[in-house]
């Protein structure tokens, strides 16, 4: 499951990417997960997108207060792998 939600997180973050109409970043899936969200020139209205078809994909909701200190998108696939979890045991 874990490899199920890098990958489809990836997907959301390239979709967006291919989105911007200067998006000519073309990076291996390891550097797209490591990569500050700041790097990526995502607007916040862009960022606020991705989390939400994140949150749609896995059918979760994350924290607001958390989805701001996440730097990577990394961080979003620990977010929805913990959220996952306690969704699990719910």
């Amino acid at each position: 499951m874990n490899e199920n939600i890098q990958q489809i997180t990836i997907g959301i973050f390239r979709d967006a990417l291919q989105a911007q109409s200067d998006a000519h970043i073309l990076v291996s899936d390891i550097e797209l997960l490591n990569k500050k969200i700041v790097d990526l020139n995502f607007d916040s209205l862009e960022k606020l997108e991705v989390v939400m078809k994140i949150e749609d994909a896995f059918e979760v909701m994350l924290s607001e207060q958390a989805v701001l200190k996440c730097d990577t998108a990394s961080d979003l696939v620990n977010m929805v792998r913990v959220a996952l979890q306690s969704k699990s045991r719910a």
